[in-house]
Parts: C-alpha cells; sequence; structure tokens
C-alpha cells in the first residue's frame, strides 16, 4: 500500500498534522505501507506558486488582514471552484507529472487549497486512486476542504464538521473524528515534576510557557518583557519557533526571574507537560496539543482566516480566554496564578476538548479506504462519474493510463 500525504510549509501546523498520520499508518501497517509527504506548491507548482510558503509567511507578517480578506472571498460559493481552477490550469502539466513520478492507492491532503486543483488534475477511469482530506481548521472551516471529488473528509471539531454539512457534504464521505496529534506528542506527555526535571528546569513556583507558532508571530518579546517586570514569582520558558532573530534577541536580555529561552524545538510534549499556563497565538495545532496536556491557554492572536473562532471556542469551554494587549496578558496571568483551584478547573476543561485517539482512527479509516471500493455517492460526476474501484491496485493503473495519456 502507498500513501502520499499532501501538504505544504504555509505554517507549521500541516507539516504536524503530516507528520502525525506518517506515525500513525508506519505504526499500524508497518512495513506493509509505504507513506511519502510532498509539499506539493513547492515540488510539482510553477513560480510563482512554488513560493507559496515564503508568500504566505509575509502574508501573514506584514498584512494578515489582506489574507482575510482573500481566505474570505475564496470561501464564497463558485470562486471556491474558480480558485482551484486558478491553481489548477496554469500547473496542470506539473500536477499531472506528480501522478507518474509519485503513484499511490492513497491520496491524503491536509491543506484545504491542494484537494481541488490535485483531483482536477487525476486521472479517470474505473481504477482512479481514492482521496482523503483531513481538516486541520478547528472551526473556521474553508469551503475548500469540502470538495465533492473526495472519498471521504474528516473534521476536528463537531463545529467544522457542521461547515462540511452546510457546503453540501453528507456522511459517510464527511466524518467528525478529531485533529491529528503525533503520536509521539501524546505518548511523551509525562507528569509536571518529571518534565521539569529532564528540561533541567526549577521544581519550585508555576511556569508560563510562551509560544507563538512556527514562525514566531506575535508580541513574544514584549510579552515576556512585561511579564518578567511584573515580577508574578513564576517562570518563564519560550519558544521562538525558527524566528532566530527573536531568540538572539530575547538571549541578550537580562532577567529578573527564572526564564528559559531556545528556538524550534521537537520536545514541546515536555514543555508542556513542565508548564501551568500557555500563552500562544489561536494556531490549531498548537490548540490541540496544549488539550491534550490539560494547559489552560491565553490567545493572544489569530490568523484572519482559518483561525477565527479558535479563542471563542477555548473560551466558551472554559479552557483559556483572549488577551487583545499586553497588559491583559499580565493580568490574566496574575489573576490564575492567585486561584490555584480556578487554574486546576480550566487545565480540565481544555483536556476534555482533546481527541488524543484521532490520529489512530483517521489511520483506520485509511486503512479502510486502501480497502474498499469508493462510494458512487462520495464522487463528484464533474471530475469522474464512472468511478468505483479497488485502491489497493491504483498506483499500477495510474502509471499505465499516464503513460498513455489519459489523464485529465
Amino acid at each position: 500500500m502507498r500513501v502520499l500525504i499532501m501538504m505544504s510549509r504555509t505554517g507549521g501546523g500541516h507539516v504536524a498534522a503530516a507528520e502525525a498520520l506518517t506515525e500513525a499508518l508506519e505504526a499500524r501497517f508497518g512495513s506493509e505501507c509505504q507513506v511519502t509527504q510532498l509539499d506539493v506548491f513547492t515540488e510539482y507548482m510553477r513560480y510563482p506558486f512554488n513560493r507559496q510558503p515564503q508568500i504566505y509567511a509575509h502574508w501573514i507578517r506584514n498584512a494578515a488582514w489582506l489574507y482575510g480578506l482573500y481566505f474570505s472571498w475564496w470561501n464564497l460559493p463558485l470562486l471556491h471552484r474558480l480558485g482551484a481552477h486558478l491553481l489548477y490550469q496554469p500547473n496542470r502539466s506539473w500536477l499531472r507529472k506528480l501522478f507518474r513520478e509519485q503513484p499511490a492507492d492513497l491520496y491524503v491532503s491536509v491543506h484545504a487549497a491542494i484537494s481541488g486543483p490535485v483531483l482536477l488534475a487525476a486521472p479517470r477511469g474505473p481504477q482512479r486512486p481514492a482521496f482523503l482530506a483531513v481538516g486541520v481548521d478547528l472551526i473556521s472551516a474553508h469551503r475548500t476542504w469540502f470538495d465533492q471529488g473526495l472519498d471521504a473528509c474528516v473534521m476536528p471539531t463537531r463545529q467544522a464538521y457542521e461547515c462540511g454539512l452546510r457546503y453540501g457534504m453528507q456522511p459517510p464521505q464527511l466524518r467528525h473524528i478529531g485533529l491529528p496529534i503525533r503520536p509521539s506528542f501524546v505518548n511523551a506527555l509525562t507528569d509536571r515534576a518529571t518534565a521539569r526535571t529532564r528540561l533541567g528546569w526549577p521544581q519550585e513556583g508555576h511556569l508560563v510557557l510562551l509560544v507563538s507558532g512556527d514562525g514566531g508571530f506575535g508580541p513574544v518579546y514584549r510579552t515576556v518583557r512585561a511579564l518578567d517586570e511584573a515580577e508574578l514569582g513564576c517562570q518563564l520558558a519560550v519558544v521562538t519557533g525558527r524566528n532566530r532573530a527573536l531568540e538572539r534577541k530575547l538571549r541578550a536580555q537580562r532577567w529578573r526571574g527564572p526564564t528559559h529561552i531556545c528556538g524550534f524545538v521537537d520536545d514541546m510534549a515536555l514543555r508542556m507537560s513542565a508548564a501551568d499556563i500557555l500563552i500562544s497565538k489561536a494556531g490549531s495545532l498548537t490548540i490541540g496539543e496544549a488539550c491534550v496536556a490539560g494547559l489552560p491557554m491565553i490567545l493572544t492572536r489569530s490568523i484572519p482566516g482559518q483561525e477565527r473562532g479558535n479563542t471563542a471556542y477555548i473560551e466558551a469551554a472554559g479552557a483559556g480566554l483572549r488577551s487583545r494587549d499586553v497588559s491583559r496578558t499580565v493580568a490574566i496571568v496574575k489573576e490564575w496564578l492567585a486561584d490555584p483551584a480556578g487554574l486546576q478547573q480550566r487545565a480540565e476543561r481544555a483536556r476534555a476538548l482533546s481527541t488524543p485517539d484521532a490520529t489512530h482512527e483517521i489511520a483506520q479509516l485509511i486503512g479502510e479506504l486502501l480497502r474498499e471500493p469508493v462510494h458512487e455517492s462520495a464522487i463528484d460526476p464533474t471530475h469522474d462519474p464512472s468511478v468505483g474501484h479497488k485502491a489497493s491496485t491504483a498506483a499500477a493503473s495510474i502509471e499505465a493510463q499516464l503513460d498513455r495519456g489519459s489523464s485529465v
């Protein structure tokens, strides 16, 4: 069995979801399943589309409001289909080459913008491969997740699932399972004392963990300085991601209390286990990991579009609060540290939102898709009206069809 997981490095969430699914599939199927991760934008699209990760990062840093307008525009009826064609048409030869060079029994998308153009490029015929979308938007699920050409679409929350229902997708094509969290993250969670010992951090006092996404976005520097100057009697730990300039700036400071600075890390489970409070932007995967860790959240920033609604979701559940400015963040931390019982209650409510087994359930669904025929009701006739297949033989068929020039 061959599975290709299609993602893009437009933020850390898509990469984390791809890694989570890879871990679960390898654990479940071992050598029986060959799993490959692919950044479709950078590897199988032409300029300027292959610069999407850099464009996205620049957009979010400098004109997030404009990205929000783009997200909303592309989510309008009909326009989302136009968007898929606008991505497909200039890249069609590259996307067709994807199927020749990356044959698979199942193609899994963890990025909303990928499914549409890839499905348009997919080979037609009775041995068409299976396609699955695994959504990572907690609340504001974009219309492009719910392409009718998919064999199945998995959503992380009931709210996102209901978006799919509104956009015309029905079960069993549409599933509500949960957010794909890396099994290695779940397994690495431990008690606070053990985590602090392994990290070499003091056992005494509360610890506030600040994370601002893979790119180190948000008012991290000002927030850390304000918390330190407030002398709240707690430790601070900061993860700056791949923002090396921010890491150097923080390391150059003199701090009044215990402050631990690091850049990109692969042991976030240990750091969340050591913490009492998380301060972060409202990224879906960070929120998902914090819920599994039972970590109350202060959410300071959200990207317009896919993160809209995440903060309200956490607030409504009693697992955290929104803070629009640094002084408000300091006030919330001070209030929470003075109320240990309330802090513990928020931790329990965060854990109640978690779906730690979701990744394994998605892996089980992938196994079913690889072994069972596709339901005719799950196929959009504009993609291929005659689909009905056993996916276990799809890869060889793809290569044969494309060699004969039978792709779209």
